[in-house]
Protein backbone atom coordinates (compact mmCIF):
# COMPACT_ATOMS: atom_id res chain seq x y z
CA UNK A 1 0.00 0.00 0.00
CA UNK A 2 1.72 3.38 -0.94
CA UNK A 3 1.88 6.06 1.43
CA UNK A 4 -1.17 8.67 1.04
CA UNK A 5 0.75 11.94 2.05
CA UNK A 6 4.30 13.14 3.07
CA UNK A 7 4.20 12.56 6.77
CA UNK A 8 3.17 9.26 5.93
CA UNK A 9 6.15 8.77 3.61
CA UNK A 10 8.52 10.04 6.54
CA UNK A 11 7.10 7.42 9.26
CA UNK A 12 8.03 4.82 6.73
CA UNK A 13 11.19 5.47 5.85
CA UNK A 14 12.05 5.89 9.81
CA UNK A 15 11.01 2.68 10.55
CA UNK A 16 12.91 1.23 7.92
CA UNK A 17 15.31 3.43 9.29
CA UNK A 18 15.08 1.65 12.92
CA UNK A 19 15.00 -1.54 11.57
CA UNK A 20 17.86 -1.65 9.74
CA UNK A 21 19.63 -0.28 12.93
CA UNK A 22 18.37 -3.21 15.31
CA UNK A 23 19.63 -5.60 12.47
CA UNK A 24 23.18 -3.79 12.36
CA UNK A 25 23.48 -3.78 16.19
CA UNK A 26 22.43 -7.81 16.36
CA UNK A 27 25.26 -8.54 13.65
CA UNK A 28 27.91 -6.50 15.80
CA UNK A 29 26.57 -8.73 18.58
CA UNK A 30 26.81 -12.09 16.98
CA UNK A 31 28.98 -11.84 13.33
CA UNK A 32 27.92 -14.34 11.27
CA UNK A 33 31.33 -15.24 9.41
CA UNK A 34 31.09 -15.42 5.38
CA UNK A 35 31.15 -18.39 3.96
CA UNK A 36 33.85 -17.53 1.73
CA UNK A 37 36.44 -16.37 3.99
CA UNK A 38 35.46 -19.45 6.33
CA UNK A 39 36.56 -21.99 3.64
CA UNK A 40 39.82 -19.64 2.64
CA UNK A 41 40.83 -20.24 6.26
CA UNK A 42 39.70 -24.11 6.43
CA UNK A 43 41.85 -24.26 3.15
CA UNK A 44 44.97 -22.64 4.11
CA UNK A 45 45.25 -24.38 7.35
CA UNK A 46 45.11 -28.15 5.97
CA UNK A 47 47.34 -26.87 2.90
CA UNK A 48 50.11 -26.08 5.86
CA UNK A 49 49.16 -29.73 7.66
CA UNK A 50 49.81 -31.31 3.99
CA UNK A 51 53.01 -29.53 3.69
CA UNK A 52 54.02 -30.13 7.08
CA UNK A 53 53.52 -34.16 6.98
CA UNK A 54 55.54 -34.17 3.06
CA UNK A 55 58.62 -32.49 4.82
CA UNK A 56 58.48 -34.28 7.89
CA UNK A 57 58.16 -37.66 5.46
CA UNK A 58 60.88 -36.76 3.49
CA UNK A 59 63.12 -35.99 6.38
CA UNK A 60 62.52 -39.33 7.96
CA UNK A 61 63.01 -41.51 4.49
CA UNK A 62 66.56 -39.37 3.79
CA UNK A 63 67.22 -40.42 7.64
CA UNK A 64 66.53 -43.63 7.35
CA UNK A 65 68.41 -43.96 4.13
CA UNK A 66 71.11 -42.57 5.64
CA UNK A 67 71.32 -45.05 8.67
CA UNK A 68 70.49 -48.66 7.18
CA UNK A 69 71.72 -48.40 3.43
CA UNK A 70 75.14 -50.02 4.95
CA UNK A 71 73.34 -51.94 7.23
CA UNK A 72 70.86 -53.76 5.31
CA UNK A 73 73.55 -54.06 2.51
CA UNK A 74 75.78 -55.60 5.86
CA UNK A 75 72.93 -57.71 6.94
CA UNK A 76 73.23 -59.94 3.68
CA UNK A 77 76.63 -60.37 4.10
CA UNK A 78 76.18 -62.17 7.66
CA UNK A 79 73.56 -64.37 6.27
CA UNK A 80 75.06 -65.51 3.03
CA UNK A 81 75.55 -69.80 3.60
CA UNK A 82 78.81 -70.84 3.09
CA UNK A 83 80.06 -74.84 2.28
CA UNK A 84 81.84 -74.55 6.12
CA UNK A 85 81.05 -72.81 9.23
CA UNK A 86 84.88 -71.95 9.53
CA UNK A 87 83.96 -70.09 5.89
CA UNK A 88 81.08 -68.37 7.93
CA UNK A 89 83.73 -67.07 10.72
CA UNK A 90 86.30 -65.82 8.35
CA UNK A 91 83.88 -63.74 6.77
CA UNK A 92 82.59 -62.55 10.42
CA UNK A 93 86.49 -61.84 11.03
CA UNK A 94 86.91 -59.70 7.70
CA UNK A 95 83.58 -58.09 8.26
CA UNK A 96 84.83 -57.11 12.17
CA UNK A 97 87.93 -56.15 10.34
CA UNK A 98 87.07 -53.95 7.70
CA UNK A 99 84.90 -51.98 10.47
CA UNK A 100 87.43 -52.30 13.30
CA UNK A 101 87.44 -48.27 13.85
CA UNK A 102 83.65 -47.89 14.12
CA UNK A 103 82.56 -45.68 16.99
CA UNK A 104 79.54 -46.02 19.21
CA UNK A 105 77.61 -43.77 17.06
CA UNK A 106 73.59 -44.27 16.36
CA UNK A 107 73.85 -43.00 12.58
CA UNK A 108 76.75 -45.16 12.03
CA UNK A 109 76.11 -47.99 10.31
CA UNK A 110 79.39 -49.94 10.55
CA UNK A 111 79.24 -50.03 14.38
CA UNK A 112 76.10 -52.02 13.57
CA UNK A 113 77.89 -54.04 11.53
CA UNK A 114 80.78 -55.12 13.69
CA UNK A 115 78.51 -55.51 16.60
CA UNK A 116 76.16 -58.24 14.69
CA UNK A 117 79.23 -59.72 13.01
CA UNK A 118 80.67 -60.55 16.28
CA UNK A 119 77.56 -61.38 17.82
CA UNK A 120 76.64 -64.31 14.91
CA UNK A 121 80.99 -65.11 15.16
CA UNK A 122 80.47 -65.95 19.00
CA UNK A 123 76.83 -67.88 18.39
CA UNK A 124 79.03 -70.09 15.74
CA UNK A 125 81.61 -70.70 17.64
CA UNK A 126 79.66 -72.08 20.55
CA UNK A 127 77.82 -73.88 18.40
CA UNK A 128 81.00 -75.82 16.90
CA UNK A 129 82.61 -76.08 19.93
CA UNK A 130 80.15 -76.71 22.87
CA UNK A 131 79.95 -79.73 25.14
CA UNK A 132 76.96 -80.80 26.54
CA UNK A 133 77.75 -79.39 30.01
CA UNK A 134 78.23 -76.02 27.92
CA UNK A 135 74.68 -76.11 26.23
CA UNK A 136 73.29 -77.07 29.83
CA UNK A 137 74.79 -74.06 31.44
CA UNK A 138 73.97 -71.90 28.69
CA UNK A 139 70.42 -73.14 28.99
CA UNK A 140 70.22 -72.33 32.76
CA UNK A 141 71.30 -69.16 32.31
CA UNK A 142 69.10 -68.16 29.91
CA UNK A 143 66.19 -70.09 32.05
CA UNK A 144 67.29 -67.22 34.74
CA UNK A 145 67.12 -64.66 32.05
CA UNK A 146 63.41 -65.68 31.24
CA UNK A 147 64.49 -66.46 28.44
CA UNK A 148 62.45 -69.76 28.10
CA UNK A 149 62.03 -71.01 24.66
CA UNK A 150 66.04 -70.29 23.77
CA UNK A 151 66.34 -72.67 27.07
CA UNK A 152 64.61 -75.08 25.96
CA UNK A 153 66.60 -75.05 22.40
CA UNK A 154 69.94 -75.35 24.21
CA UNK A 155 68.90 -77.75 26.29
CA UNK A 156 67.17 -79.46 22.93
CA UNK A 157 71.15 -79.14 21.64
CA UNK A 158 72.41 -81.20 25.22
CA UNK A 159 70.03 -84.08 24.40
CA UNK A 160 70.85 -84.30 21.02
CA UNK A 161 74.53 -84.62 21.97
CA UNK A 162 73.87 -87.41 24.79
CA UNK A 163 70.26 -88.40 25.09
CA UNK A 164 70.72 -90.82 27.49
CA UNK A 165 72.32 -88.15 30.54
CA UNK A 166 69.59 -86.86 32.65
CA UNK A 167 70.09 -83.23 33.32
CA UNK A 168 69.06 -81.73 30.27
CA UNK A 169 65.58 -83.62 30.12
CA UNK A 170 65.54 -82.58 33.61
CA UNK A 171 66.31 -78.30 32.62
CA UNK A 172 64.05 -78.81 30.07
CA UNK A 173 61.27 -80.23 32.34
CA UNK A 174 61.35 -77.43 34.78
CA UNK A 175 61.36 -75.24 31.95
CA UNK A 176 58.13 -76.54 30.49
CA UNK A 177 56.61 -76.05 33.69
CA UNK A 178 57.23 -72.53 34.09
CA UNK A 179 55.45 -72.51 30.61
CA UNK A 180 52.72 -74.30 32.42
CA UNK A 181 53.35 -76.98 29.96
CA UNK A 182 52.86 -79.82 32.52
CA UNK A 183 52.05 -82.72 29.81
CA UNK A 184 55.56 -82.11 28.11
CA UNK A 185 56.99 -81.30 31.68
CA UNK A 186 55.75 -84.97 32.71
CA UNK A 187 57.08 -86.66 29.79
CA UNK A 188 60.55 -85.00 30.14
CA UNK A 189 60.63 -86.07 33.76
CA UNK A 190 59.62 -89.91 32.83
CA UNK A 191 62.65 -90.10 30.41
CA UNK A 192 64.55 -88.36 32.71
CA UNK A 193 63.52 -91.53 34.79
CA UNK A 194 64.19 -94.33 32.31
CA UNK A 195 67.81 -93.24 33.21
CA UNK A 196 67.94 -92.35 36.41
CA UNK A 197 65.22 -94.39 38.04
CA UNK A 198 66.45 -93.49 41.47
CA UNK A 199 65.99 -89.83 42.04
CA UNK A 200 64.72 -88.33 44.33
CA UNK A 201 64.74 -84.63 42.84
CA UNK A 202 63.29 -86.09 39.67
CA UNK A 203 60.74 -88.26 41.56
CA UNK A 204 59.64 -85.25 43.30
CA UNK A 205 59.17 -83.07 41.12
CA UNK A 206 57.31 -84.99 39.06
CA UNK A 207 55.10 -86.04 42.13
CA UNK A 208 54.52 -81.86 42.23
CA UNK A 209 53.11 -81.39 38.24
CA UNK A 210 50.57 -84.35 39.03
CA UNK A 211 49.34 -82.81 41.85
CA UNK A 212 48.77 -79.21 39.94
CA UNK A 213 47.07 -81.63 37.35
CA UNK A 214 45.09 -82.89 40.14
CA UNK A 215 46.31 -86.23 39.47
CA UNK A 216 46.52 -87.01 43.09
CA UNK A 217 46.88 -91.07 42.97
CA UNK A 218 50.19 -90.73 40.63
CA UNK A 219 51.40 -88.19 42.61
CA UNK A 220 51.13 -90.45 45.85
CA UNK A 221 53.02 -93.04 43.88
CA UNK A 222 55.59 -90.69 43.01
CA UNK A 223 56.11 -89.29 47.03
CA UNK A 224 56.15 -92.78 47.87
CA UNK A 225 59.00 -93.52 45.86
CA UNK A 226 60.21 -90.35 46.85
CA UNK A 227 60.43 -91.58 50.48
CA UNK A 228 61.89 -94.91 49.72
CA UNK A 229 64.96 -92.69 48.86
CA UNK A 230 64.76 -90.08 51.45
CA UNK A 231 62.75 -91.42 54.17
CA UNK A 232 62.82 -88.51 56.58
CA UNK A 233 62.26 -85.44 53.67
CA UNK A 234 59.79 -83.11 55.28
CA UNK A 235 58.57 -80.97 52.30
CA UNK A 236 57.51 -84.65 50.14
CA UNK A 237 55.80 -85.47 53.55
CA UNK A 238 53.96 -82.48 53.59
CA UNK A 239 53.01 -82.63 49.88
CA UNK A 240 51.66 -86.22 50.37
CA UNK A 241 49.26 -85.26 52.75
CA UNK A 242 48.14 -82.93 50.73
CA UNK A 243 47.18 -84.79 47.79
CA UNK A 244 45.86 -87.79 50.18
CA UNK A 245 43.47 -84.95 51.47
CA UNK A 246 42.71 -83.97 48.05
CA UNK A 247 41.42 -87.71 47.73
CA UNK A 248 39.91 -87.41 51.12
CA UNK A 249 41.99 -89.70 52.72
CA UNK A 250 42.37 -87.82 56.01
CA UNK A 251 43.85 -90.60 58.18
CA UNK A 252 46.59 -90.97 55.61
CA UNK A 253 46.77 -87.39 55.34
CA UNK A 254 47.46 -86.68 59.14
CA UNK A 255 49.48 -89.41 59.18
CA UNK A 256 52.06 -88.08 56.89
CA UNK A 257 51.57 -84.26 58.28
CA UNK A 258 52.48 -85.97 62.00
CA UNK A 259 56.13 -87.42 60.03
CA UNK A 260 56.50 -83.59 58.29
CA UNK A 261 56.27 -82.39 62.48
CA UNK A 262 58.74 -85.27 63.54
CA UNK A 263 61.53 -84.90 60.92
CA UNK A 264 61.10 -81.03 60.89
CA UNK A 265 62.83 -80.95 64.41
CA UNK A 266 65.87 -82.59 63.05
CA UNK A 267 68.80 -79.81 62.50
CA UNK A 268 69.08 -78.71 58.38
CA UNK A 269 65.36 -79.66 57.88
CA UNK A 270 62.49 -77.05 57.60
CA UNK A 271 61.15 -75.70 61.16
CA UNK A 272 57.66 -77.15 62.33
CA UNK A 273 56.36 -73.67 62.56
CA UNK A 274 54.54 -73.88 59.19
CA UNK A 275 51.06 -72.26 59.84
CA UNK A 276 49.82 -74.30 56.23
CA UNK A 277 51.33 -77.84 57.65
CA UNK A 278 48.91 -76.97 60.88
CA UNK A 279 46.37 -75.81 59.42
CA UNK A 280 45.94 -78.70 56.84
CA UNK A 281 46.45 -81.07 59.16
CA UNK A 282 43.73 -79.30 61.29
CA UNK A 283 41.70 -79.82 58.40
CA UNK A 284 41.83 -83.09 58.32
CA UNK A 285 41.40 -83.72 61.34
CA UNK A 286 38.17 -81.74 61.39
CA UNK A 287 37.00 -83.95 58.38
CA UNK A 288 37.05 -86.75 59.98
CA UNK A 289 35.06 -85.17 63.37
CA UNK A 290 38.29 -85.10 65.23
CA UNK A 291 37.16 -81.13 66.02
CA UNK A 292 39.04 -80.93 69.82
CA UNK A 293 42.34 -81.73 67.74
CA UNK A 294 41.16 -79.64 65.25
CA UNK A 295 40.85 -76.50 67.59
CA UNK A 296 44.47 -77.47 68.64
CA UNK A 297 46.39 -77.72 65.43
CA UNK A 298 44.28 -74.44 64.27
CA UNK A 299 45.68 -72.82 67.18
CA UNK A 300 48.90 -73.79 66.77
CA UNK A 301 48.69 -72.25 63.10
CA UNK A 302 47.08 -68.93 64.09
CA UNK A 303 50.12 -68.93 66.88
CA UNK A 304 52.43 -68.91 63.44
CA UNK A 305 50.22 -66.46 61.18
CA UNK A 306 47.51 -64.40 63.36
CA UNK A 307 46.68 -62.81 59.26
CA UNK A 308 44.95 -65.64 58.25
CA UNK A 309 40.91 -65.15 58.17
CA UNK A 310 40.77 -67.94 57.03
CA UNK A 311 41.76 -70.35 60.27
CA UNK A 312 39.76 -68.06 62.34
CA UNK A 313 36.94 -69.60 60.07
CA UNK A 314 37.49 -73.24 59.66
CA UNK A 315 38.45 -72.67 63.98
CA UNK A 316 34.84 -71.48 64.15
CA UNK A 317 33.40 -74.23 62.69
CA UNK A 318 34.85 -76.96 64.68
CA UNK A 319 33.84 -75.00 67.75
CA UNK A 320 30.28 -74.58 66.81
CA UNK A 321 30.20 -78.53 65.88
CA UNK A 322 31.44 -78.90 69.45
CA UNK A 323 28.52 -76.63 70.36
CA UNK A 324 30.70 -73.94 71.45
CA UNK A 325 28.57 -71.13 69.89
CA UNK A 326 30.10 -68.79 72.11
CA UNK A 327 33.18 -68.76 71.49
CA UNK A 328 32.51 -70.11 67.82
CA UNK A 329 31.43 -66.48 67.42
CA UNK A 330 34.68 -64.93 68.29
CA UNK A 331 36.84 -66.93 65.94
CA UNK A 332 33.99 -65.50 63.01
CA UNK A 333 34.38 -61.65 64.46
CA UNK A 334 38.07 -62.18 64.22
CA UNK A 335 38.01 -63.78 60.87
CA UNK A 336 35.53 -60.32 59.64
CA UNK A 337 37.78 -58.12 61.27
CA UNK A 338 40.41 -59.62 58.89
CA UNK A 339 38.14 -59.57 56.13
CA UNK A 340 34.62 -57.60 56.45
CA UNK A 341 33.60 -59.05 53.45
CA UNK A 342 33.77 -62.79 54.61
CA UNK A 343 29.86 -63.81 53.71
CA UNK A 344 29.92 -67.14 54.50
CA UNK A 345 31.46 -66.11 58.23
CA UNK A 346 28.89 -63.60 58.90
CA UNK A 347 26.01 -65.53 57.64
CA UNK A 348 27.36 -68.51 60.60
CA UNK A 349 28.09 -65.43 62.79
CA UNK A 350 24.34 -64.26 62.30
CA UNK A 351 22.93 -67.49 62.74
CA UNK A 352 24.79 -68.50 66.01
CA UNK A 353 23.55 -65.19 67.64
CA UNK A 354 19.86 -65.41 66.41
CA UNK A 355 20.04 -69.22 67.97
CA UNK A 356 21.34 -68.35 71.13
CA UNK A 357 18.52 -65.32 71.31
CA UNK A 358 15.99 -68.01 70.69
CA UNK A 359 17.78 -70.65 73.45
CA UNK A 360 19.10 -68.12 76.17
Amino acid sequence: MFPRDKEDEERILRELRDDERRRLQEELKHPTPKTSDFMDNVYSKGLAIIVLVIIAVVVASFITFLFYSGLFEFYDETTKIFETPEETIERYDELIEDNKDAKGDIFNPSKWMKDIATDKKENLEFEINATYDDWISKGMSLANLGKYDQAIQHFDKAIEIDPDEHLAWVGKGRILEVLDKNEEAIQAYDRALEIDSENFDILSQKAHVLLNLDRHEEAIQDYDRALEIDSEHTTTWANKGAALAKIDKHEEAIQAYDKYIQYSDKPLNLSPDNANLWFNKAYSLAEIDKHEEAIQSYDRAIQIDPTNENMFAYKGISLEMLGKHEEAIQAYDRALELNPNYTNVEQRKNYLESLIIQNP
